[in-house]
């Protein structure tokens, strides 16, 4: 795995390209914006391969923080956050803010050299943390329960209705759980794979 010694900006200052590569990052920049955006526009409209295009949303963001770092990916993520605001709306577009923190995590993750388990479980945990916080924004922003919805509909597959919300409360808990830990292993496999590819062009942080 290539991880550069020199941030992008440090490498521009100290070797006298500055206008170069500022140049190039601000281009890097405005493609994984575009990137982003297009993932969130095909996974809102696209029916089928939407979902993997959600799925996925945090490819984009794990790029521009490998490309970038922190600050530029949140500078990044910003941006494409006020354009799919513009493009599609509030609620999408607070839906994908939360999950965006698992492509910063798997970025940072690589350019300080964590293992590979380190790093898995750090994105497991920023995963964990991302979900409960689009359950909680979906809550008390939107006013939507997404555990109620789902106590209803595991009533009408049951043929009717529980007590309480008991079993249903550890059930909503056991599953945000298991699909917040899929989602950072998907995302941090397939961040692996592109990175392997990138390996192939080591120049890729001097673009």
């Amino acid at each position: 795995m290539y991880f550069p010694e020199k941030l992008p900006i440090q490498s521009s200052i100290n070797e006298g390209g500055v206008v170069i590569k500022a140049h190039s990052n601000i281009a890097a920049a405005g493609m994984l914006i575009a990137l982003s955006v297009g993932f969130a526009l095909a996974g809102k409209f696209l029916p089928v391969a939407g979902i993997v295009f959600i799925i996925l949303w945090p490819l984009p963001i794990f790029l521009t923080t490998w490309r970038l770092g922190l600050a530029g990916a949140l500078y990044c993520l910003l941006v494409a956050e006020i354009m799919i605001f513009i493009l599609i709306g509030p609620t999408y577009n607070a839906f994908l803010s939360m999950p965006s923190l698992v492509g910063i995590a798997i970025g940072l993750s690589m350019r300080c050299g964590y293992t590979k388990l380190r790093a898995l479980s750090f994105t497991v945990m920023v995963s964990l943390v991302a979900f409960a916080a689009n359950y909680f924004t979906a809550l008390w922003v939107f006013n939507i329960d997404v555990m109620i919805k789902m106590d209803k509909a595991t009533a009408v597959i049951a043929g009717k209705l529980p007590d309480s919300l008991g079993n249903a409360a550890t059930i909503f808990i056991v599953g945000l759980t298991g699909i917040a830990v899929l989602f950072a292993v998907v995302n941090y496999g397939v961040a692996m794979l592109v990175a392997r590819r990138l390996q192939l062009r080591k120049n890729f942080m001097e673009l």
